[in-house]
């Protein structure tokens, strides 16, 4: 396998006290601001996963694949663990950890757009620009009668409603407020999102079941995420991240993350 990037993380991380005669590998593809290869701790969620090992003794190397690669490393147990939502096809293949965020989804379109639902079937006839072995909600996941052009990056999801080569994209609030505050204003006023959201996913650490010793990894990994919650040094890597209420696992800190995302990425244009 032809690795894009191999990086021993741990001990790059400040206050993390690794064990070094214990290590976990770990694979995901580059999710900016969650997964970022040239970033310090390498990105949100990186740090966090890092850290929870580190509090259970553990050293971390990451690699850092495109998602269909890193998801099939993950399930033949080539490489040890990585993170993913939750649906029925990986429960029969992977052990899943306690969650340690949420994900908030919603679909993207252009502003001049009016685009309302109340079900997935008031969405026939829209196309949707999603990514390849994404999990977005399981309802939409399994909707054959949605029309879907699957891609492989998050920017050209993006471009493809910019452009209109494609009416939606669901897109995790998170990313896509850090993906959009990189394009010029006059882009990024382009698009906004639809006022009902998709859904809110808890992220979990997977292991693959072919794997001896998942049951030890995911027992460390809730055993040290635990120890991370209590000191306060999980909600210290939020908030650094500017992601508290987007990514938080609290049902107070939920309320009024589009709001919040829209006044700060996307401000209506002055007329």
């Amino acid at each position: 396998m032809k690795l894009l990037k191999y990086i021993a993380v741990c001990g790059l991380l400040l206050a993390a006290p690794c064990a070094w005669g214990q290590s976990i590998s770990f694979t995901c593809n580059e999710w900016r601001p969650y997964v970022d290869p040239a970033a310090k701790g390498y990105g949100m969620v990186t740090e966090i996963v890092a850290q929870v090992f580190a509090r259970a003794g553990f050293s971390m190397s990451a690699t850092f694949l495109p998602w269909p690669r890193a998801l099939r490393a993950v399930t033949e147990g080539e490489i040890e663990t990585t993170v993913a939502w939750q649906n029925a096809e990986r429960e029969r293949k992977f052990i899943f950890s306690e969650p340690f965020m949420i994900n908030k989804f919603s679909f993207l379109k252009l502003r001049n757009r009016s685009i309302t639902w109340n079900t997935l079937e008031d969405l026939r006839g829209y196309t949707f620009a999603v990514m390849k072995e994404a999990s977005y909600d399981p309802e939409f996941d399994n909707a054959p009668f949605l029309k879907k052009i699957y891609v492989y990056r998050a920017n050209v999801a993006i471009k493809m409603v910019m452009a209109g080569r494609v009416d939606m994209a669901p897109r995790d609030l998170g990313a896509a407020h850090y993906l959009l505050s990189e394009y010029p204003a006059e882009e990024a006023r382009l698009v906004d999102f639809v006022d009902k959201p998709l859904s809110e996913r808890p992220m979990h650490l997977i292991v693959s079941r072919k794997l001896a010793k998942h049951k030890e990894i995911i027992d460390a990994f809730n055993k040290g995420l635990a120890e991370l919650r209590g000191d306060g040094t999980y909600d210290r890597i939020l908030k650094r991240y500017g992601l508290s209420s987007l990514c938080c696992p609290s049902a107070k800190d939920s309320e009024g993350g589009t709001a919040k995302f829209r006044e700060k990425v996307l401000p209506e244009k002055k007329q």
